[in-house]
């Protein structure tokens, strides 16, 4: 069995297409906060806590790893964001200066929470933006790929009509 095989029926067993696409939505939004090495955890528990498919959190905030590349582009954008939200006036924050790239802001919990703040507002912007859309696309194109699965009306077994067959498949 193939890989993609094995993801579509782990997604679609015993799972509503809303549950599944709220779970991939809450798995691509923790992948966007800038909780590194926390972002499984939070989507699993979140999933769980919430009732919605669980391995769609998980893979959703593994596959949303693929951006590894284009990070510092994600996180830079992030930060913009966030920087503009939380300053007054509202401006974008100044360009990097290679002088200044390095670590030790680190060692300092001030310039931690200077940097680390409109990088979590930044991404709790972008995680929701993006978690719509991913919740908007994977449900529309599970709940077409569900109705076209559905037998016809006259192919139903006796006793069991078309409504009765789609609210069991909705209460599922």
């Amino acid at each position: 069995m193939k890989i993609r095989e094995k993801i579509r029926k782990v997604l679609t067993q015993n799972a509503s297409p809303r549950s599944v696409a709220a779970g991939a939505a809450v798995g691509m939004f923790y992948g966007f906060l800038p909780f590194f090495g926390l972002k499984t955890l939070l989507s699993y528990f979140t999933s769980l806590l919430f009732k919605i498919n669980t391995p769609a959190a998980i893979i959703a905030v593994t596959l949303h790893d693929l951006l590894l590349p284009f990070l510092p582009v994600v996180l830079r954008v992030e930060y913009q964001i966030g920087f503009w939200v939380l300053s007054h006036p509202h401006h974008f924050a100044p360009k990097i200066r290679r002088d200044r790239l390095n670590l030790d802001f680190f060692h300092h919990w001030s310039d931690f929470v200077r940097v680390g703040m409109p990088l979590l507002v930044g991404g709790i912007i972008v995680g929701i933006v993006a978690a719509a859309i991913v919740y908007g696309v994977l449900y529309t194109f599970l709940e077409r790929r569900r109705r076209r699965r559905l037998p016809a009306a006259g192919q139903l077994a006796p006793g069991l009509s078309a409504d009765r067959m789609e609210s069991k498949n909705k209460s599922e």
